[in-house]
């Protein structure tokens, strides 16, 4: 009987041991994880909204954790046809800037845009993280 309290006394040591090397590395794994999708959390809140006839103000608003950098606009019909308007001002919480740009949290960027613009219905913003839509209200 008393070999067989040391051969499960082992085992439970063994087991135990097996446990917290599986939790240390389990814990590294879900830290790197969240760390890096936390600390580089790009979303974009994009609205457009249409001026008269022929101009749309783009804004883009950062409401990530992470900085983004916008690379251009395109604008689209309701039957997917790109819509060609010239950008006339860009600029970041009122300050003049030009694209390609980088946004950080909590800054809105906004785009005049003026021309054949009336038909416009989405917005595309293409970013270093991919590419993002939003709609244009009139």
């Amino acid at each position: 009987m008393k070999k067989l309290n040391k051969r499960g006394a082992l085992s439970n040591i063994v087991w135990a041991l097996i446990g917290i090397l599986a939790s240390v590395v389990l814990g590294a794994i879900i830290y790197s994880f969240m760390s890096s999708s936390i600390s580089r959390s790009a979303q974009l809140s994009v609205n457009g909204y249409l001026v008269g006839n022929s101009k749309v103000i783009v804004q883009i608003r950062d409401i990530g954790t992470g900085e983004v950098t916008v690379r251009s606009i395109k604008l689209y019909d309701n039957s997917g046809n790109e819509v060609h308007c010239t950008v006339q001002s860009v600029s970041i919480n009122g300050q003049q800037v030009s694209l390609p740009v980088t946004i950080r949290p909590g800054q809105v960027l906004e785009i005049d845009l003026e021309g054949n613009c009336l038909n416009a219905y989405s917005i595309l913003v293409f970013t270093n993280y991919g590419v993002y839509k939003g709609y244009i209200s009139s």
